[in-house]
């Protein structure tokens, strides 16, 4: 049976990070996971709640590590690299939504997502 990513913005995340992968084609991906997130806000109505960008953050970090196994054309580092940047999703998102904690998250990594769920 397949496994099928409970978060398809982590499982998107994966594909940034590849090495074979163009700087054409991450751009794109980043503009489509952005283009996500902005259609679901347009589509509810309202400014995206902490809740959501807590449970957002919570599932893509809980994603990267559980599925690191299913990664097998990553290298170590590149696993170490996939690995480093769930947990750093997971310090964010602290005990609840009063307590995330954004300074966890590598602007230089993860500043493409901040930017999408409008935390920077």
């Amino acid at each position: 049976m397949t496994h099928l990513p409970e978060n398809p913005v982590a499982h998107l995340r994966v594909h940034t990070l590849k090495p074979d992968l163009s700087a054409e084609g991450k751009q794109r991906i980043k503009d489509f996971v952005k283009s996500l997130i902005t259609g679901f806000q347009a589509a509810v109505g309202t400014p995206l709640s902490q809740y959501f960008k807590r449970r957002l953050l919570l599932s893509y970090g809980r994603e990267l590590i559980h599925d690191i196994s299913l990664y097998k054309d990553f290298d170590d580092e590149g696993q170490h690299r996939l690995c480093l940047a769930g947990v750093r999703a997971l310090w964010a998102v602290g005990s609840n939504e009063a307590e995330m904690n954004l300074q966890y998250l590598d602007l230089d990594s993860d500043g493409w997502l901040l930017e999408a769920l409008q935390l920077v």
